[in-house]
């Protein structure tokens, strides 16, 4: 029997001390039930209520084992002293789930063919990997896919990484009258369905004869290619087209316009009068008549740095700048 006044719960491991046998030796997996000893439990024979798996053996009338508590009703099912292959303690109880805030393990779990659901995320040690609630799988070494080759051989093969999620698609096709068009739908039907309907795609042809070919159109559903400079016919190419997966297009920051200086924008402009005549003074008593040896001619082919509103009398005798002054217009 166990005494149950002493059971010290770590996790979903129960330790009991003090233990004398009733109904036999305990074996891995056998239901365990209170006994006619109080504070004492015993192993079951019979279906009826019962409070856990037995997770070790026992043979002495003292001891210790370790106990899966598990409250419940035991159906009297057959159960196996074979760790993982069949037993109650392994199943965990056979009258129903069990509830548990945190399970700790020192061994491997064997789940007999059956699954593991509803699972939140799944780290492996320092988080090497993970497995998150979404279904992303991170890794820091390789993903590898294990394919059997013809010679039946088992043959590792590793996984093409990039930093943008894209999605590619292949073929070849032939040149006819100079030109070709690929419609994806044609090669594969999914494919336009899984690729962005916004960001750009991507086409590269490679000519199997002497030949150059170019992108001349291309979208999401289909993309035409032509040959420079003629109309070569039955030309083969091969093609390859990437395009971003849906939901996981390029974030492209926005251009922000660079703020207007308000000294520019506040004060209007005025109009600069493009009437007026610069006279040229010369030799001629009459400095204000036009004549070959004295030109006049508008402000307007005057450089945009003149801004006066007057007219400025300019005599050729002088040779300091800084004597030049402007005379205002009647």
């Amino acid at each position: 029997m166990l005494k149950l006044s002493e059971i010290c719960i770590v996790f979903a491991q129960t330790f009991i001390r003090n233990k004398k046998i009733e109904n036999g030796p305990i074996s891995v997996g056998d239901p365990l039930t209170t006994s006619s000893a109080a504070g004492f439990a015993m192993k079951a024979t019979t279906p009826g209520p019962i409070v856990g798996y037995a997770l070790e053996p026992l043979n002495a009338t003292q001891g210790k084992i370790i106990v899966f508590v598990s409250a419940g009703y035991w159906g009297g099912e057959a159960t196996s002293e074979t760790p993982g292959t069949d037993n109650r303690a392994s199943l965990f109880g056979s009258s129903g789930s069990s509830m548990m805030t945190a399970l700790s393990m020192s061994g491997n779990i064997n789940m007999n063919g059956n699954e593991i659901s509803n699972i939140g995320r799944m780290a492996g040690l320092t988080d090497a990997w993970t497995i998150e609630q979404d279904g992303t799988i991170k890794t820091e070494a390789l993903l590898k896919t294990v394919i059997v080759g013809q010679n039946n051989q088992k043959v590792e093969t590793s996984a093409v990484t990039s930093p943008e999620a894209v999605i590619t698609l292949s073929g070849s096709s032939v040149l006819k009258d100079g030109q070709a068009e690929v419609r994806f739908f044609d090669i594969n039907k999914d494919f336009g369905n899984v690729i962005s309907a916004v960001a750009p795609i991507r086409v590269v042809a490679t000519p199997n004869g002497p030949v150059s070919l170019y992108v001349f159109e291309k979208d999401q559903n289909h993309f035409i290619v032509k040959s420079f400079g003629g109309n070569a016919s039955d030309v083969e190419f091969d093609w390859v087209v990437t395009g971003y997966r849906k939901g996981y297009e390029p974030v492209v920051d926005p251009v922000v316009a660079p703020p207007t200086s308000s000294s520019t924008s506040s004060t209007p402009v005025e109009s600069i009068p493009t009437d007026l005549t610069v006279t040229v003074a010369s030799d001629s008593p009459s400095a204000s008549q036009a004549s070959p040896a004295s030109p006049a001619f508008p402000l307007s082919d005057v450089p945009a740095s003149s801004t006066s509103s007057s007219t400025t009398i300019v005599d050729p005798s002088m040779t300091d700048a800084g004597a030049i002054a402007p005379t205002p217009s009647p």
